[in-house]
């Protein structure tokens, strides 16, 4: 098939929750078609050959055969897709000027490494008249807010501010389900650094929130074909 250019409405962005951690043995195999954080990496490791702490990757489709080794430490991940809205994700190269006598005239630049990446999404308040705020809104404000939940009737559960960092998953185009296909996945963790939640007077409140790259996950394009 030809390379087109194609909508952003194609892209779906998820929300990513981890298991708690799992202790590689020798004995248990990977759950087929599950998305996996490498936590730890065995000196005799069965992890995919190149993949190190901190990388995410999928397991076969069916008859999975990655049994972690004792050392091979990781987390499951769970996807919950997030409404469409925008996403802007940026990178940009750290330099340094190295201009001197034989430049010729012209200003040099060197890459000091170091990539910078940031970018933010914008999205709209959900809420339910019966439900209050829905649960991936929630895990978004707990980077920003205490929450606390009252029944009304003595019972109030209090989740606390945190600064966790949270993994973001965005399949750039969700019409590839056809064997054979690839899917093309931007995978990386991210600190929430903003948040804007207007309520015009004319107009849909919204939630909109930039981000900076974090340290959890190396962030990475992933390439899946469908079977």
């Amino acid at each position: 098939m030809a390379y087109v250019s194609i909508s952003g409405k194609q892209a779906v962005m998820y929300y990513v929750t981890k298991s708690d951690l799992v202790l590689g043995d020798g004995i248990v195999t990977l759950t087929d078609d599950t998305w996996y954080l490498i936590d730890a990496v065995a000196s005799s490791s069965e992890f995919p050959s190149g993949l190190g702490v901190g990388d995410i990757f999928k397991s076969k489709a069916s008859s999975a055969t990655i049994t972690p080794a004792t050392g091979d430490n990781y987390y499951t991940l769970t996807l919950t897709e997030k409404c469409k809205g925008d996403l802007s994700t940026s990178g940009s190269k750290g330099t340094i000027e190295v201009t001197d006598s034989c430049s010729e005239g012209n200003v040099q630049y060197i890459i000091d490494g170091f990539t910078d990446i940031s970018g933010s999404f914008t999205s709209f308040m959900k809420l339910s008249r019966t439900d209050g705020l829905k649960a991936g809104v929630k895990e978004f404000l707990k980077r920003f807010f205490k929450l606390v939940d009252d029944n009304a009737a003595e019972t109030y559960t209090v989740t606390s501010k945190t600064d966790n960092e949270v993994i973001l998953m965005t399949l750039l185009d969700e019409r590839n389900v056809t064997a054979n296909d690839e899917e093309v996945w931007m995978i990386y963790s991210v600190h929430l650094t903003e948040l804007t939640m207007d309520k015009p007077l004319k107009g849909v409140q919204n939630f909109d929130i930039s981000f900076a790259l974090g340290q959890d996950v190396k962030p990475s394009i992933y390439t899946r074909t469908v079977v």
